[in-house]
């Protein structure tokens, strides 16, 4: 039977390629379309495509789509669409810490996509960022709703009660911050850590305590969670403020060695390991 004469027809190759090529429009006028990597690299996919828009229609995908039965289709030329829309710098970030431009292009496309599939989140980023990093990057600092701010008395008391019922080393992190909204279990973590473990040493070092810290440091870097483990009662905090002290300058003084004096050579093979 034929359909009414009215009917909303099903969208075919045209209609999404069309799409495609409006999607591509659109990115030109926003400002990741006006940075400069991005306008040169539309300008070169339009001398490759004979000087008109590098469209999904004139890269064949669309012509493929047409061939492919509805559904399929119409998936193909929607992942061309996307594919036009976030296509990234050529030159983008490598790694090291976060740029304002990285955190606002991750916020769009969770916004478009949503917080999962981060391989593929990863990839439409365009950078070198795994999609771990990703991943801890969203949940850590951008995910909406994380609290970032001082923790309150009710907090501290959750965090407190369900270490002490359960045991710091028997409780995962991440099944106390579910009982704290906008809380993260690596939050949990450092909060009692360095400041509710009621075996926190809070008074001044000892010579003991600053020989095992600076010699170990020396040895190992600056894994302080490492050496905190050396220095009962310690915190990893107290261990890295201890460190960057006039302290740690004043004990290399006293035995005659600079600020940036290199590990013993009996050392050398222990810090190469590590």
């Amino acid at each position: 039977m034929d359909p009414p004469p009215n009917a909303p027809r099903s969208p075919n190759g045209r209609d999404f390629a069309a799409r495609a090529e409006g999607e591509r429009m659109v990115l030109k006028n926003t400002p990741m379309g006006r940075a400069p990597q991005v306008k040169r690299e539309m300008r070169e996919e339009d001398a490759s495509s004979g000087g008109g828009p590098a469209t999904a229609t004139r890269s064949g995908q669309a012509k493929r789509a047409a061939r492919a039965p509805p559904a399929r289709g119409a998936a193909m030329l929607r992942g061309a669409a996307v594919d036009i829309k976030y296509r990234p710098p050529r030159r983008a970030p490598v790694g090291g810490k976060w740029t304002e431009e990285e955190d606002r292009r991750l916020r769009e496309i969770v916004e478009t996509f949503g917080a999962k599939n981060w391989k593929r989140l990863a990839m439409l980023l365009g950078t070198v960022r795994s999609d771990v990093q990703c991943l801890h990057r969203w949940n850590k600092v951008l995910r909406p709703g994380l609290s970032k701010g001082p923790w309150t008395a009710a907090e501290d008391r959750v965090v407190r009660d369900m270490v002490l019922r359960h045991g710091a080393g028997n409780i995962k992190w991440s099944v106390i911050a579910a009982q704290l909204p906008g809380r993260i279990g690596k939050q949990c973590r450092e909060r009692w850590f360095n400041h509710l473990d009621p075996d926190i040493k809070k008074g001044d070092w000892t010579p003991d305590e600053d020989a095992v810290l600076f010699e170990t440091q020396r040895v190992h870097g600056n894994r302080w969670s490492e050496i905190a483990k050396l220095l009962p009662g310690r915190t990893e905090n107290a261990v890295k403020n201890r460190w960057n002290s006039s302290a740690r300058k004043r004990w290399l003084r006293d035995r005659g060695l600079p600020d940036d004096a290199p590990p013993p050579a009996s050392a050398a093979p222990a810090a190469a390991a590590a």
